[in-house]
């Protein structure tokens, strides 16, 4: 029952677009281990700034256009372990929150082999920090990637090899040559004057120093870019 309403919900999403002049502007993908499903990120931009986003799971022997697709609920996705466990943080500002904590809440849903935990973290002030590295060259194994090399930009120092999960890391490409990678983590600073943790998303991109190819990196454990407008902006 469920599953037939999150699918009723999808079509309702995805059908409206032409009513209200939406276009699909980005659209990111990646496939799951030991599953025929695979995950899409996607955005329509539509006339006032009417954007929608979300993500979607799908059939790999079915492309986005297939209309037997499952909308699922996420948040910033850091991620996705062997057991195709998403974990995902949202920062939210939730009012009725009158104590210190960790998080707000933490939400645990199944969407056929996949399960999504979203950690609900309080937001108050809506900031955030961006920061940029560079690396010699990376390894992939099944479920991380380390990065060697790793020199400073912008940001705390950090060690010359650094580890990380695979599951929550985009590719960011021109013409199938890799930009740099971007993924995501939580941060937490000092009280304001309520007394209250406030928390923050870190926005982290590690940029190659030597020409990194789309095709050198795995399908699996990145999202790759199938579909990106850029805008520009006349100042």
């Amino acid at each position: 029952m469920k599953k037939n309403i999150i699918y009723i919900i999808s079509l309702l999403i995805f059908s409206s677009g032409c009513d209200l002049d939406l276009r699909l502007t980005s659209l990111y993908r990646q496939r799951l281990y030991n599953s025929n499903k695979v995950i899409y990120e996607y955005t329509y931009h539509g006339k006032y700034d009417s954007n929608r986003f979300g993500t979607v799971l799908l059939d790999s022997t079915m492309d986005f256009s297939s209309k037997r697709k499952y909308r699922i609920e996420t948040g910033l996705i850091t991620k996705i372990d062997s057991n195709n466990v998403i974990e995902s943080l949202d920062l939210s500002h939730d009012i009725n929150n009158k104590f210190e904590n960790d998080s707000i809440k933490t939400e645990r849903t199944r969407y056929d082999d996949l399960i999504v935990n979203i950690s609900y973290y309080q937001n108050k002030s809506g900031w955030g920090e961006k920061i940029f590295y560079y690396f010699d060259k990376l390894k992939e194994s099944k479920y991380q990637v380390t990065f060697y090399g790793v020199e400073r930009e912008y940001g705390q120092k950090l060690p010359d090899t650094v580890t990380i999960p695979k599951g929550g890391i985009w590719v960011r490409d021109t013409d199938g040559i890799v930009d740099y990678l971007q993924f995501y983590r939580l941060k937490k600073r000092g009280k304001d004057n309520s007394t209250k943790s406030q928390y923050g998303s870190i926005n982290i991109k590690f940029y190659p120093k030597d020409t990194l190819y789309v095709n050198e990196l795995s399908d699996y454990g990145f999202f790759k870019r199938i579909i990106e407008t850029r805008f520009t902006t006349n100042k």
